[in-house]
């Protein structure tokens, strides 16, 4: 009952508290000085943004290489394709090169 209390009087925050808790108690670890744990929950909020951000700049750059990959294949470049399916493009490259010269044919390949 008394571990229940934290949590409904400050929310979230304290919830972080109580897992690093459960969880120091588990492994054996003496619980840390009140100053100890807001430093510790300092840097589990830093690492958590730091998650973030790298998630969101690993998304934004997918986006980027697939946008430039379009771009290429738009200009005639069809090595995107080819790294999606060689044999088929080997195929395609012998049968039919007038299609492949059509910039939207190319970009269907591709998407």
């Amino acid at each position: 009952a008394e571990a229940a209390r934290p949590v409904a009087e400050g929310g979230a925050g304290d919830l972080r508290q109580l897992f690093a808790q459960q969880q120091r108690q588990q492994g054996g670890e003496p619980a840390p000085a009140d100053g100890d744990l807001g430093s510790e929950l300092e840097q589990q909020a830093q690492l958590e943004a730091a998650q973030i951000a790298s998630y969101d700049a690993n998304v934004t750059d997918k986006k980027n290489r697939a946008a430039e990959k379009r771009e290429l294949v738009r200009a005639g470049n069809l090595a995107p394709c080819e790294e999606l399916d060689l044999e088929l493009m080997c195929v395609l490259y012998g049968v039919m090169m007038q299609w492949l010269e059509v910039s939207e044919n190319r970009l269907v390949l591709f998407w």
